[in-house]
């Protein structure tokens, strides 16, 4: 099959270490240094004071300024033709009590990526804790074009606080420069995030994650991604990739069996531009919406029916893999109702199930089967995002009139 090396090349089992091919800051961090901050910019000169402002007015649960000691910036000025780096430095002439550290440079064509940029400056930020001996420390991405709320950084902390290895903050798009934007496009954005928070709680309703319980967000991109220098060392950094190296980020957390939160006490809000720095960032994703209006074609995803049958095989197959990890005999009849559930071969599915790794690895593995085998598709083609949504509504409002079974077993996996 196509997709089989794909596939293979997702690792069972792996502890690769990062090799810090550059060092971004020659000063030491301060030994008070809980959170890292690194902020990739390119031609940013308009928005950065915007976001540096934000960074300044932090404060924590009970609205006092957090120390600043606490928490240092970085920016990475990458490949820069405008001023960026020179209203960067100003801004913290302006502000010498915060901790801020402007870098620039001019990254090869074939490394002018923002991938590249935030790889290095995360790997920064690790190398900084390292030295302070503070696998604990907390390195958080966030980007040029956005600014974070008050409570940011207080948020991340007190996730990380209660238990979380990694945070993900919630993000909206700017309401100035949303209301600039086509109506229908505006619209499909709006039906996007309501489809995409249904899932979420059609998610914790059938096969809930008790480290990441609803309400729950369901972002993890650079604009608000949070990780421990310890875990993010231990599964090698940043993913070198051209592109959505947020997302591989997070999959390498789920591969890893870290704890992840969607925390809705963790808020960014990013530009709604339509001309942004990158090709698959989230101005790509509004235009996506405008050319498909424009052709006159919906936007199409999973249906209510399709993800309800994903999720509750995706709860068998949890189940099924704890019993195995006690040593407790499956039967192939349990392996085949699950394997026709998702559309994937048993005889597959039997010998995942008892290979060595971790719920995250095979589960990436599954969603790359389906994908492979073709069948899920079949099964469910996607459709029309208006009616999924109302299916979902629907089905919602059905589920939660139901008491919810649990499973104690399942709170240990």
């Amino acid at each position: 099959m196509d997709d089989q090396k794909t596939l293979d090349a997702v690792p069972i089992t792996s502890s690769p270490k990062i090799h810090y091919s550059e060092f971004l800051v020659d000063k030491s961090p301060l030994a008070t240094c809980e959170a890292c901050i690194v902020v990739p910019a390119r031609d940013e000169s308009v928005r950065i004071e915007k976001c540096l402002s934000a960074l300044i007015g932090q404060v924590d649960p009970d609205g006092k300024p957090i120390d600043r000691s606490k928490y240092e910036v970085i920016v990475l000025a990458n490949n820069c033709y405008d001023e960026t780096a020179a209203r960067a430095r100003t801004f913290g002439a302006r502000h010498p009590r915060l901790v801020l550290h402007v870098v620039e440079t001019k990254l090869p064509p074939e490394r002018s990526y923002v991938g590249c940029a935030r790889k290095l400056l995360m790997d920064e930020a690790c190398r900084r804790f390292f030295l302070l001996g503070r696998p604990d420390g907390i390195i958080v991405s966030t980007d040029a074009d956005s600014f974070v709320d008050p409570g940011w950084i207080a948020g991340i902390m007190r996730e990380v606080e209660a238990g979380a290895d990694a945070v993900g903050g919630r993000i909206v798009a700017d309401r100035v420069e949303r209301l600039l934007l086509d109506p229908s496009v505006e619209l499909t954005y709006l039906r996007q995030v309501a489809y995409d928070f249904l899932i979420a709680e059609l998610e914790d309703l059938i096969d809930p994650d008790p480290f990441d319980p609803f309400p729950r967000h369901f972002n993890h991109i650079g604009a608000s991604l949070a990780i421990t220098a310890g875990l993010y060392a231990r599964i090698g950094g940043l993913p070198d990739v051209l592109e959505d190296e947020d997302k591989a980020l997070y999959q390498a957390i789920l591969r890893s069996g870290a704890r992840f939160r969607h925390s809705l006490n963790v808020r960014v809000t990013t530009s709604a531009r339509l001309n942004g720095r990158v090709e698959r960032g989230f101005s790509a994703g509004l235009r996506h919406f405008g050319s498909l209006d424009q052709q006159s074609r919906p936007l199409l995803v999973e249906g209510a029916s399709g993800s309800e049958t994903r999720l509750r095989a995706r709860r068998t197959l949890r189940e099924l893999s704890w019993k195995v990890q006690l040593n407790r005999p499956l039967t192939s009849s349990q392996i085949r109702g699950v394997a026709r559930s998702l559309g994937i071969s048993d005889s597959w599915l039997w010998h995942e199930i008892h290979r060595q790794q971790t719920w995250g690895q095979l589960m990436e593995r599954v969603d790359l089967r389906q994908k492979a085998e073709g069948e899920w598709e079949q099964l469910w083609p996607p459709i029309c995002l208006e009616k999924a949504v109302a299916a979902l509504r629907v089905r919602l409002s059905e589920l939660r009139a139901r008491p919810q079974k649990t499973d104690p077993a399942l709170d240990r996996v």
